[in-house]
């Protein structure tokens, strides 16, 4: 095989997407890779390349003998057929090594990559004034709010499906396997379900959208099951079941309040806006049941303060203070 097409198989087996397309039963990325694979220019590179991917696939506990053989038979073969031409006088130039080299390199960096213990992680964070849709590699949906981050691992992900979660995400799960979210007070447990997680600063909410929802309290062995239209909340070190304090809709861009503390609403406009917002002490527990948008900054101070007959200004620098009428 020469060495273009080498290269080829290469590219295709290095390729993120690729990997993932074999790893995911050929579901991911569908349509490119299915089109390359009945192409009959380019059907047999993409062959090998699945091939190689498939070989180092190292995610089981014990890792096959054979597979592993071959694989560094391969790597082998390519530079005992350069030695083989030269054998009376061992003298190999860097130019004439250098195509096997490459591909041996190549290999073993792949060989890295796939090593059991090598498993990165992948982290997502949003800052202030931006929230993210992420598709997990089973295919669920999670769309995270801003200033949150959540960490899975992908390579390990379809075999156990775990995400660590700080802050506040939305998911859509697919049906299969358990779906677990930690984040530092709680954890949910799902099999296919939409729901919604909370956790800042020892408060945390999961609101149950459909399916059902498993949530316990990391520090103690308590735990709720929530049916469609639920809610657990941990507040004070309690955990139990009752009404959501807090929008269920804010990745609509709609965001919803029960009763709940002013501090905590102004928190999540902050969050929205990038703003700084300065509030007397004696105001922060007043209790807040409206709504804002995220449309206008505006407006949406006006929907959360004229009910409280409050008022606002907003400073040469951008921040906004909060005080009676």
């Amino acid at each position: 095989m020469s060495a273009d097409l080498k290269d080829r198989i290469l590219t295709y087996a290095t390729d993120s997407d690729f990997i993932q397309w074999v790893q995911t039963g050929y579901r991911h990325d569908n349509d490119r890779w299915h089109n390359l694979r009945e192409d009959s220019e380019t059907s047999a590179l993409i062959e090998e390349a699945i091939q190689l991917v498939t070989a180092l696939d190292f995610s089981q506990e014990a890792i096959n003998p054979s597979r592993k053989k071959a694989l560094f038979g391969r790597i082998r073969q390519d530079i005992d057929t350069l030695e083989s031409t030269d054998q009376e006088t061992k003298t190999f130039s860097i130019r004439r090594l250098w195509p096997a080299l490459t591909v041996a390199a190549s290999f073993l960096i792949l060989v890295s990559i796939f090593w059991p213990g090598s498993n990165s992680s992948e982290i997502l964070s949003t800052p202030y004034a931006s929230t993210l849709d992420h598709t997990l590699p089973d295919n669920s949906i999670v769309t995270i709010n801003a200033d949150s981050k959540l960490e899975y691992t992908p390579r390990s992900f379809l075999e156990q499906r775990s995400i660590e979660l700080e802050g506040e995400a939305y998911f859509n799960v697919e049906k299969g396997s358990a779906f677990v979210v930690t984040t530092p007070d709680i954890k949910v447990e799902v099999l296919g379900t939409s729901f919604n997680v909370f956790s800042r600063d020892g408060y945390a909410e999961v609101f149950c959208e459909t399916g059902k929802v498993r949530v316990s309290q990391k520090s103690t062995s308590s735990s709720i099951v929530l049916s469609p239209g639920e809610s657990a909340v941990l507040d004070s070190n309690v955990l139990s079941k009752k009404k959501t304090l807090l929008s269920k809709e804010w990745h609509k861009g709609e965001f919803k309040f029960d009763n709940a503390p002013l501090d905590l609403v102004l928190e999540e406009l902050k969050r929205q806006y990038k703003i700084d917002i300065i509030i007397p002490e004696d105001l922060e527990d007043m209790p807040y049941t409206g709504f804002f948008e995220k449309e206008n900054l505006e407006k949406a101070l006006q929907s959360i303060l004229w009910p409280l007959s409050l008022n606002y200004t907003i400073d040469p620098g951008g921040s906004v203070r909060i005080g009676n009428n």
